[in-house]
This record gives structure tokens, C-alpha cells and sequence, in this order.
């Protein structure tokens, strides 16, 4: 593989790690209207449920492609981290359930115990797939938990973690390339 091969991985790293911020923040945002504006029973005028479930669906796919992009990082990995282990497990398991929803929709409606919803139950038994929900910590912090499963408050803070340690990389590689491009 080229250096240049080498640096456009990290490059697509930091791209995904700004899709995911970006869809975090659209979710966020979107959750808080919905949440400040619902009155029972029935949702406000203009408020879309779908349209948080879907910003959520979105949210999973980026967060699953940034986690591809991170373990094809090779040597960059060992300077830059990943994602946590458990929040990429996690991650993959609510990527597979919602984003092959034909084939699970069934499966998780009969307790079938084969492929995503088979995973599902086993790993997170109890858990909600369609479940989108506020949750107070005990130390006092609220979290949106999507899925049943994935903590967008430590989603946020793995993101952050990462932002910090490859943003010095990319901006190296930006000003190498811009170098390169005046020399050239």
C-alpha cells in the first residue's frame, strides 16, 4: 500500500468521524423539539416521529462505517485509537438489526434466534430495537439511548476522543499535500 493509500484511509476515518458528529447533533436537536413540543396523546403539528427514527437509522449506519474505516487504518490505528470495543459491538449489532429490517422485522416478531434479531436477543436480551429513550444516569447525566442498546452520550464521547487524535494526522497530511501541490 502507498503512503498516499495509507494517508486517504485516515482521511476517510475523519470524514466519518464528521458524519456522525454531524448526525448526532441533527438527532439531538431533533429529539429535543419532539421531546419540548409533545403533549398526549398525540404528537405536535410538523413533528415527525419518522423523522427522528430515521435520523437515528442514519446515525447508526454513519457510526458503523466510521468503525469499518477505523479498523482499515493499519499502522495510523496505533496512533490515533478506536472506537471502544463494547461501542463497536454495539454499534455493528444495531447496524445489522435496523438497516436489514425485512429480514428481522419477522424473525424478532417470532423469537427466532437466527441472524441479526438472533444477535440482538442474545446480546442485549431485554433490549428494544425500535426503542428510542431519554435515561437519567446516576450521576445525574441524561442520555438518549437508541435502539435499546447504543448510548449517544458515549458514542459522543469516543467521537470526541477521536477528533482530538486524528486531526493533528490529517492537518499534517493536509499541509504535506499542499506543499507537494505548490511544488509541483
Amino acid at each position: 500500500m502507498t503512503k498516499s493509500n495509507r494517508e486517504d484511509r485516515l482521511l476517510d476515518a475523519w470524514l466519518w468521524l464528521h458524519a456522525v458528529a454531524t448526525q448526532m447533533d441533527r438527532l439531538q436537536a431533533g429529539w429535543e423539539a419532539a421531546e419540548a413540543s409533545f403533549t398526549l396523546p398525540l404528537p405536535p403539528p410538523g413533528m415527525s416521529v419518522a423523522q427522528v427514527r430515521i435520523d437515528a437509522h442514519l446515525l447508526v449506519v454513519a457510526a458503523d462505517h466510521l468503525a469499518t474505516s477505523m479498523s482499515r487504518l493499519g499502522g495510523w490505528r496505533e496512533m490515533v485509537g478506536d472506537l471502544e470495543p463494547d461501542l463497536r459491538a454495539r454499534i455493528k449489532v444495531a447496524r445489522n438489526f435496523r438497516e436489514h429490517w425485512d429480514e428481522t422485522r419477522d424473525a424478532w416478531a417470532q423469537g427466532k434466534q437466527s441472524g441479526a434479531a438472533g444477535k440482538y436477543l442474545r446480546e442485549f436480551p431485554g433490549a428494544q430495537p425500535g426503542e428510542i429513550r431519554w435515561e437519567l444516569s446516576a450521576t445525574g447525566l441524561q442520555d438518549l439511548i437508541l435502539f435499546g442498546v447504543l448510548s449517544l452520550r458515549r458514542l459522543s464521547a469516543d467521537i470526541d476522543r477521536l477528533k482530538v487524535r486524528v486531526a493533528a494526522h490529517v492537518q499534517a497530511i493536509a499541509e504535506r499535500r499542499r506543499q507537494s501541490d505548490a511544488g509541483a
